[in-house]
């Protein structure tokens, strides 16, 4: 008998669910759903062949944040590079250096907290705006990788490590030599996002404990995040943030401190200096048009301003070599 067949759906229960959502439970949604299927006759008739009662989960707030991260790369490079800091630098993006090769001990990263001694099939983090100290000769080889993961309006979640982080990831180091330069350009893409991820989450587990922990570092303070990406000139100040907040600028300083571990100050500082660096790659633009567009009160205050962040005078930074 050759019959043709619909599914008709009805949700008889809807509730919300205990989940273990990375942003909040509120929006986990736990769907009751009875499927039936109808069939139709030969002579016109319709009736229910089978039912099936089914449950369905539904998280949306994940699968929205999962589309609003911004995995962000400006550097990504394998060889060589002869480097001896005299001097803590840091820069505006996180690094991350897979070792290929290392004859001797001379190569090391390290910082106010440890001293690596760069090992092969292990990867190393440095967090964006965290001092550290290099020493890089022609023996080693490595890949590097330069990041930045968005959570909301440019606000980098990884900068919130604050020391230098090792991992032995042989496998990870493997797929990445192997298949640097050769290949599905969008193989490698996919390759460097996954491995990129697992680092990441690796390295907040390590310092935070939970990324759930992570998540509620950042949400009270969304709103000022928010009013930062849009504000973000040498003209905002944190009484204007405090307003944002509705709260005197000793409690909101207060409170801001202890919740994202940094003074709202220094924060905005980061922000501003992301933004400058940003448009430092830029080689249309002049120096002065920077500190204008930022509302420095002359070039001289931008750079000075530059320097302090990130250690170094914008022309030097626009020019120099990263590995």
């Amino acid at each position: 008998m050759d019959h043709s067949s619909v599914c008709l759906c009805n949700i008889i229960q809807r509730e919300p669910l205990e989940g273990n959502a990375f942003l909040g439970k509120k929006n986990t949604i736990l769907l009751h759903c009875r499927f039936y299927y109808v069939e139709k006759s030969q002579k016109g008739c319709y009736f229910i062949a089978r039912r099936i009662v089914v449950e369905i989960q539904q998280q949306k707030d994940v699968y929205e944040l999962a589309g609003s991260l911004k995995l962000k790369y400006s550097h990504f490079v394998r060889g060589s590079y002869v480097y001896q800091s005299m001097k803590w630098s840091n820069y505006n993006v996180n690094r991350l250096m897979f070792v290929l090769e290392n004859p001797d001990e001379a190569n090391y990263i390290r910082d106010g907290h440890n001293h690596f001694i760069l090992k092969p099939g292990w990867c190393y983090l440095v967090p964006a705006f965290h001092p550290a100290l290099y020493t890089l000769n022609e023996n080693l080889k490595f890949i590097s990788i330069h990041f930045r993961l968005e959570y909301f309006s440019g606000n980098d979640i990884v900068s919130v490590i604050k020391r230098n982080i090792a991992m032995e990831v042989p496998g990870e180091t493997a797929m990445l030599d192997r298949y640097f330069g050769s290949g599905s350009k969008l193989y490698q893409a996919i390759l460097l996002d996954r491995i990129v991820y697992q680092v990441i989450e690796r390295c907040l587990a390590e310092e935070i404990g939970t990324l759930d922990a992570l998540e509620s570092k950042f949400a009270p303070w969304r709103e000022v995040i928010e009013y930062i990406n849009l504000h973000c000139t040498a003209a905002t100040g944190v009484e204007e943030l405090a307003a944002v907040a509705e709260m005197s600028r000793g409690a909101f300083t207060r409170k801001f401190s202890q919740g994202i571990g940094i003074p709202p100050k220094k924060f905005f500082n980061r922000h501003l200096a992301q933004r400058a660096a940003e448009l430092l790659q830029q080689p249309h633009l002049t120096i002065r048009e920077i500190a204008q567009m930022l509302k420095f009160s002359s070039e001289y205050a931008f750079s000075r301003f530059f320097k302090s962040q990130l250690g170094t005078a914008p022309q030097f930074y626009r020019n120099q070599k990263k590995f």
